[in-house]
């Protein structure tokens, strides 16, 4: 008989720019957890996430648990690196028919995760179009959001009946009527954790292009920023004057209505498998997603999303706002949450497959500390042998990706 449910977010929401409760907040009104509140394992599951101080609730149907850590957040971390002795030791004490979710995929606190999971059923979701590290083929399940992702495990031989190609479901106030016209001026949106990796700064040069070219136009940008990297971006946009209004985190519904005022989805991430964003803008509508071209090809081949180099993003954006804030976005891959829930009910039923999982490294946990990096980088010598070194070793993000 199945165990409980365990999805493991192995990060602190203060690296979004979040407290917990507003994280908690966020996470139940969006894919993946609204659609597990949704599941006939909500009854059963626990969301697992890290935090400074020790936290236990409920809500939504569902058992939420912070794992408390001395060291945690952005100021010592970077994403994906947070852990917590806590966590470690709730891991390794599943029962063997347990099923553990893990939603960091090829980060290191990811490979902590699955490690001290392994005795467990393991299932890990694929956000990103890579897939780094030996523990990602070693799951008893693996959740893909980009199709070409998949179909690439699948040639390696992973177990095709182990492995889903998903598309994230969203709520129904993310549906409205797709023939509603905003009226003029040009209405823009981005909604996101305002940094340099959500293209940040392909979005000011953006709004730079546009006030130099004397338009009309108003941008929302939604999203806590993550840290204070965000305030030169703000002085820089200042030159838009009150036609750039940073909003923060808001509620779905909010976000909906916002949205439903825009024309255009401005959506410049450098890195993404199947954005939510993208999908709530298609529901609800806008005239057109205007993406980078990392967006899956799912997605790039849909009706109303445009893809465009970063290089070029903000002289393409600029040049054809105007016709494609006429034209219209397909609604075909459209999820609701409820259909999404199925896909947690699916891994529920899987059986182990007894794979040995390799041990992470643990140099890379102490090389995040961020005196030792400031004083690596401000040597550009040590810093570019130590990048090489990583590069050689399998090691991921950090110093090696900069």
């Amino acid at each position: 008989m199945p165990g409980d449910v365990h999805h493991v977010f192995p990060y602190d929401p203060e690296q979004l720019g979040l407290s917990a409760d507003a994280w908690i907040d966020s996470q139940l009104q969006r894919w993946p957890l609204a659609a597990v509140s949704l599941a006939k394992t909500a009854p059963r599951s626990t969301v697992h996430f890290i935090t400074r101080h020790r936290i236990q609730l409920e809500r939504g149907g569902l058992r939420f648990q912070g794992h408390a850590a001395r060291w945690t957040g952005p100021q010592w971390w970077h994403w994906g690196d947070d852990w917590s002795r806590s966590l470690g030791a709730t891991l390794r004490g599943l029962l063997p028919n347990d099923l553990c979710v893990l939603h960091l995929d090829t980060y290191f606190a990811a490979q902590r995760a699955h490690f001290a999971a392994r005795h467990t059923r393991v299932a890990i979701v694929l956000h990103g179009k890579g897939f780094g590290g030996p523990h990602i083929r070693e799951a008893d399940a693996i959740v893909s959001l980009r199709q070409d992702v998949a179909d690439t495990l699948a040639a390696e031989g992973y177990p095709s009946d182990r492995l889903f190609a998903a598309i994230p479901s969203i709520g129904s106030q993310f549906l409205a009527d797709p023939k509603r016209e905003p009226p003029p001026p040009l209405r823009l949106g981005f909604v996101g954790v305002p940094s340099p990796s959500k293209g940040m700064e392909e979005l000011t040069c953006t709004v730079e292009l546009l006030v130099e070219a004397g338009r009309d136009f108003s941008l929302e940008i939604i999203g806590a920023p993550a840290n204070t990297a965000v305030d030169s971006y703000r002085a820089r946009l200042g030159a838009a004057g009150d036609r750039v209004r940073f909003l923060g985190q808001l509620a779905s519904a909010e976000v909906a209505r916002k949205m439903s005022s825009w024309h255009l989805l401005l959506h410049p991430s450098w890195s993404e498998g199947c954005p939510m964003v993208v999908l709530e803008a298609l529901g609800l509508g806008v005239s057109a997603v205007l993406a980078t071209n990392v967006v899956s090809p799912e997605l790039a081949s849909q009706q109303g999303i445009h893809a465009f180099p970063r290089e070029s993003y903000a002289a393409l954006v600029v040049s054809n706002a105007d016709r494609l804030a006429e034209t219209r976005c397909s609604r075909e891959m459209i999820l609701d949450h409820a259909r999404g829930a199925h896909l947690w009910e699916k891994l529920d039923g899987l059986t182990r497959r007894n794979a040995a999982v390799s041990r992470p490294p643990t140099f890379q946990r102490y090389w995040r500390l961020r005196p030792l990096q400031a004083w690596v980088h401000r040597r550009p010598w040590l810093r570019e042998s130590v990048r090489k070194f990583r590069k050689a070793s399998g090691m991921m993000g950090g110093l090696a990706s900069r």
